[in-house]
């Protein structure tokens, strides 16, 4: 008499995601997927059954990679097509990024070596902070930017006047004004 085969467990679902989380959002407009943000979506690998089949020509194979490969690459377009289908603002914003940063790329590599390379990443890095979704919101913090950066330079201007003026404290006052600067 055969023994009887305990039943096999079926997998459990995942849980849902709380109500008004990102996940839920993401879910709500997406559908349950949500391949570009979570781990569902990989990049195509030997499986377990692929390791037992038997060996296969170097042709076979390397068509089946890039099979995969190109598989994995439409899907990863389809899911960006959606995406830009969703909000076409995004894509345009992403373009305007890209072509900024390629400009002041091109600025700063086409500069001789001896006058900017040695400050060069704070170009880059100010397009990548200051950008911003809209005009207005750009030229706001590109203004606030300028600002803060004078008045930071006019007060660490008048502290050393200050510490240079008062001889003996002057260590002290440089001390003192790092400390409070480094406090807030």
């Amino acid at each position: 008499m055969a023994a009887a085969r305990p039943p096999t467990p079926t997998p459990t679902p995942p849980p849902p995601a709380r109500l008004g989380s990102l996940w839920s959002t993401l879910e709500d407009q997406r559908g349950a997927a949500v391949p570009l943000l979570s781990s569902a979506w990989t990049l195509p690998t030997t499986s377990g059954e692929e390791a037992e089949r038997p060996k296969e020509g170097f042709l076979r194979r390397a068509s089946a990679a890039v099979a995969r490969w190109w598989g994995a690459a439409c899907g990863a377009v389809a899911e960006l097509w959606a995406l830009a289908r969703a909000d076409p603002r995004k894509p345009v914003f992403a373009g305007k990024v890209g072509v900024a940063l390629a400009l002041i790329s091109l600025l700063v590599f086409l500069r001789e070596p001896r006058d900017i390379v040695s400050h060069s990443i704070w170009a880059i890095l100010t397009v990548v902070v200051v950008f911003e979704f809209s005009i207005g919101a750009t030229l706001s913090k590109g203004f606030n930017r300028g600002l803060g950066t004078l008045t930071a330079g006019a007060f660490a201007l008048a502290v050393a006047e200050l510490s240079k003026n008062l001889g003996e404290l002057e260590e002290v006052i440089l001390i003192m004004s790092i400390l409070l600067v480094g406090e807030h």
